[in-house]
């Protein structure tokens, strides 16, 4: 069995997709893509899949259909599975292809229930220090189950060529194509650990044999970088693995208030005078400016900014001080770089481990014409 990850940007065609799919000879390909940013002014960003993957489609849907034994494995952003599957069937159907059977996974998104599955008795733990989390008291704005490979094998073993789940472990497709293609038990867990401990990285290309052994296959060149995922100032970073084979891992995203991050650049060979002027705007947020550059390699300075408040109204003062300041300031010729600075959520991402068994789970299989 040969398999391939490969993470994408969210909004552009990945070459090295294309590459794969023609020369690796795959049996399997996971396609991840980073995840959508949550709590953004614009809450329907939260209801969208990754635009890459619609663009991908143009050239992969040739090698699904040439290439018989090809199947994919796909997370689509996270934000909108349902969404990404009804698109998926439309431009399969409209490319005379809608006889491939396709798969949407549901129940990952678990925000509107949480409530009664705390009151049913799943009980919610930090990952990291094992403390219970009072529910009542964070402010929820996604709460997202990643789902393990048992959801995945399922749609594997019903023919699916391209399964689409919102949130599942990084090592998920590995071990579902392993337990599917092999006829493995879940109870094989020697084998299942070394398959999810390799697949779950990226990018990489493997050959799995039927007794577990793995071997690296010299890679296609990958041609697309990869943007780096946005993690907001505050929030923890995404555990390595799950804590028990049984368990799914809970991923709650709260909001803790708001920032406002920036990239100054100014001539002034020294940034005291800058980092002064734009701490004395800070009015009651807290705020910390990194130096980028070290001053005696360039003449200009790089500074990074970071305002916090628990109070969105600080923060709106502060951006608007800021453009001023950056729009005043001939002395040093400030400039802003990169994106244009807006005020966001500071949010704080938080794990617990959950049974399986206490997440209900949909695993839909059908040809894509009968998704509409």
């Amino acid at each position: 069995m040969r398999f391939a990850h490969v993470v994408s940007a969210s909004d552009c065609i990945n070459s090295a997709v294309d590459q794969l799919a023609e020369h690796a000879g795959l049996d399997f390909m996971q396609l991840d893509y980073r995840r959508l940013p949550e709590g953004l002014e614009d809450s329907s960003r939260l209801r969208q899949y990754a635009d890459g993957f619609v663009k991908q489609l143009q050239t992969l849907h040739r090698w699904l259909y040439l290439d018989t034994q090809l199947r994919l494995i796909t997370n689509a952003g996270g934000g909108d599975p349902l969404g990404c599957i009804e698109t998926l069937s439309d431009y399969l159907r409209n490319h005379d292809h809608g006889e491939l059977p396709i798969t949407l996974i549901r129940g990952d998104n678990v925000l509107a229930s949480l409530e009664a599955l705390v009151a049913a008795g799943l009980q919610l733990r930090a990952i990291d220090t094992g403390e219970p989390i009072d529910l009542p008291s964070l402010s929820l704005i996604a709460a997202h189950v990643e789902l393990g490979a048992g959801p995945l094998a399922t749609a594997l073993d019903e023919g699916s060529r391209v399964v689409v789940a919102g949130n599942y472990a990084a090592a998920a497709p590995g071990v579902a194509s392993a337990v599917s293609t092999f006829g493995w038990s879940w109870s094989d867990i020697d084998r299942i650990a070394l398959v999810g401990a390799a697949t779950s990285s990226s990018p990489v290309v493997l050959e799995i044999e039927s007794d577990g052994q793995i071997k690296t296959v010299p890679q296609i060149e990958f041609g697309s970088p990869v943007a780096d995922e946005l993690h907001s100032p505050g929030t923890a970073a995404e555990p390595a693995t799950q804590t028990r084979l049984e368990d799914w891992l809970l991923r709650l995203v709260c909001q803790e208030g708001y920032l406002v991050e920036a990239f100054v650049a100014g001539t002034e060979g020294r940034c005291e005078p800058l980092i002064d002027q734009i701490k004395g705007i800070a009015g009651h947020n807290h705020i910390t400016v990194s130096e980028l550059t070290p001053s005696d390699m360039s003449s200009t300075v790089f500074l990074h900014v970071l305002a916090t408040s628990k109070v969105r109204g600080q923060c709106e003062t502060f951006l608007s001080k800021l453009l001023n300041l950056v729009a005043s300031a001939s002395e040093h010729r400030l400039r802003l770089v990169g994106r244009q600075p807006m005020v966001g959520p500071r949010l704080r991402i938080r794990y617990c481990p959950v049974l399986r068994d206490q997440i209900t789970v949909s695993v839909d299989t059908r040809p894509a014409d009968e998704w509409r």
